[in-house]
């Protein structure tokens, strides 16, 4: 194509512009020679402006086709990393869809558990209240309950006492038990009780006032002198000297029938003998004659005695620690010697145990049995004030 300026386009405008001679032209006459001029003008105009830019044209294309190659090379690109974007957003979102739905199950499961904690509080709210006023009820009646166990402890530890002096003769254990329940009555504080505390001091008095023996003592001291007993001296020898037996009668004289002219040989044969034999009497055993089975079985008679009566002691029997000591003392007597400060002494502390009394005269009953059965039965009769 070519511009308005063209030199060619004026020239086929002014051969077609005059108007013919004799002023007579019709309409139209002059104008399509004029056109047809105009345009092929314009043909040949636009002929040379495609011959000229033919290869700044043919180039472009060529630059727009390597354009658009690059472009759809890169279009396919994008369009494959964003399917594997889309694919792996896909499966992204398919994994949070299960990590919902695995979300929702346990969002009802827990939904569900709050319920049934619902409820369970709700229950335990109801059992809190009725505890609570069953608190309320046990407050109100609290110090008569304490008083009521308090005496009933009480009551128990007497009779426990009582059993103790009873079956045991334990004086020093009951008055300890009675001097549990003072201090348990102590605490209540209560002057109705007085009278009862009364009863347990006079009790204390009346144990504190009997006299015990060290019985342990003594059974310690009975066993020292059973092992001991082997080192005890035995008497060195009879108690008075020997005396003469009287002689014996003379043999007869007569001699036997059919003999008579014989020599009196056998009473003469008698007569010498008799004269070298000497019959004596002793009012006591020699021990020093004795041999060491009698000596062994002396000592163990006398351990055996000192045995019998360290049981007795421990058993409270003044009847069987009477006889075994009274034994005891007899053999000391008859087989020991008693010159020596060892036998002495044993004979005296055997001698003071045989007059004690192992059992002496407890009182039947305390008096404060009576005394909390009369108080548990003045609490009887107090009425009950409901709150």
């Amino acid at each position: 194509m070519s511009s308005p300026d063209d030199p060619a386009v004026p020239a086929v405008a002014g051969a077609a512009s005059p108007t013919p001679a004799g002023g007579d032209a019709r309409p139209g006459a002059g104008v399509r020679p004029a056109i047809v001029a105009g345009l092929l003008a314009l043909g040949g105009a636009a002929l040379i402006d495609f011959t000229l830019w033919r290869p700044q044209v043919l180039g472009a294309v060529s630059a727009l086709r390597g354009d658009l190659a690059a472009v759809r090379n890169h279009v396919d690109t994008v369009g494959t990393t964003q399917a594997e974007t889309l694919e792996k957003a896909r499966q992204e979102l398919e994994a949070v869809h299960a990590t919902l739905d695995r979300a929702g199950k346990a969002m009802e499961e827990a939904q569900t558990r709050v319920r049934a904690n619902e409820e369970l509080v709700g229950r335990n709210e109801a059992r809190v209240t009725q505890l609570a006023e069953a608190l309320t009820r046990l407050s109100a009646e609290r110090p008569r309950v304490e008083f009521d166990w308090s005496l009933a402890e009480v009551e128990f530890l007497i009779f426990t006492a009582q059993q103790q002096l009873a079956l045991a003769r334990d004086v020093r254990g009951a008055e300890r038990i009675l001097a549990s329940a003072d201090r348990r009555l102590a605490l209540l504080a209560e002057p109705v009780l007085i009278p009862l505390r009364e009863a347990i001091a006079a009790d204390r008095n009346d144990l504190a006032a009997v006299p015990l023996p060290d019985t342990t003592g003594l059974a310690i001291y009975l066993g020292d002198l059973g092992q001991r007993v082997t080192a005890l001296p035995l008497k060195p020898g009879p108690t008075r000297p020997f005396t003469d037996a009287p002689p014996p009668p003379d043999a007869p004289t007569g001699a036997p029938t059919g003999a008579a002219d014989e020599p009196n040989l056998l009473r003469d044969l008698w007569s010498e003998l008799r004269g070298l034999v000497v019959i004596r009497e002793s009012a006591r055993i020699d021990l020093a004659a004795l041999d060491p089975a009698t000596h062994a079985l002396i000592r163990e008679s006398l351990r055996l005695e000192l045995a019998a009566a360290r049981l007795a002691v421990l058993r409270h029997d003044n009847e069987q620690m009477r006889a075994a000591v009274d034994s005891a003392l007899r053999i000391l007597e008859e087989h020991f010697d008693g010159t020596t400060e060892t036998i002495q002494s044993a004979r005296r502390a055997l001698a003071e145990l045989r007059a004690m009394d192992l059992r002496p005269p407890l009182p039947d009953t305390l008096a404060a049995e009576a005394a909390v059965q009369a108080a548990l039965a003045a609490r009887a009769r107090v009425p009950v004030v409901e709150p």
